[in-house]
Order: structure tokens, then sequence, then C-alpha cells
């Protein structure tokens, strides 16, 4: 399962790239993977789920998008760096 956002705020687009990213790293890899939008209401309890059983980064009260999951189990994001021309 994989947890993202789709808020419009300051931090959009920064958030918005590294799902992006996340999501071509994924269908590059041939994994599947089940895209699921925090925001929307519908997806209270998935984003309860994330909150509980993801870790925040350093600063942060909760755990923000994108994260990782493997059915139950947290498998949190990694960096990627990319090169940029």
């Amino acid at each position: 399962m994989y947890y993202h956002s789709t808020l419009l705020c300051f931090s959009f687009l920064q958030i918005k790239k590294k799902q992006e990213f996340l999501f071509m790293i994924l269908e590059g890899q041939k994994i599947d993977f089940e895209r699921i939008d925090i925001t929307d209401p519908a997806n209270d309890e998935q984003k309860q789920f994330m909150r509980d059983n993801a870790t925040p980064k350093e600063g942060q009260n909760v755990p923000l998008p994108p994260q990782i999951f493997n059915e139950d189990q947290y498998c949190g994001v990694r960096k990627y760096s990319i090169k940029q021309n």
C-alpha cells in the first residue's frame, strides 16, 4: 500500500514531487501498489492507520505522505536523489 495526499498547501509541490518520483520507481520496478489518498474523507480509516503505524521525521508531530506499507508492515520512505543537469 502506498499512502499519498493531494493537499493544496505550501509544501504541496515538494510532496507531489516525492509522490511522483516514488510512483515512477514502483512502476519502473513493476511493483504492484495501491494509492490511497488520505485527504479523501472516505479514507479516514487508512489515514489513521498510516498515522498510527508510520514514523514521523524528526521535528514532525505526525508522519506526512508519502509513506509505504507492505500490507500492515511499515516500510518507510527511502530517500532518493535525482541528478539534475
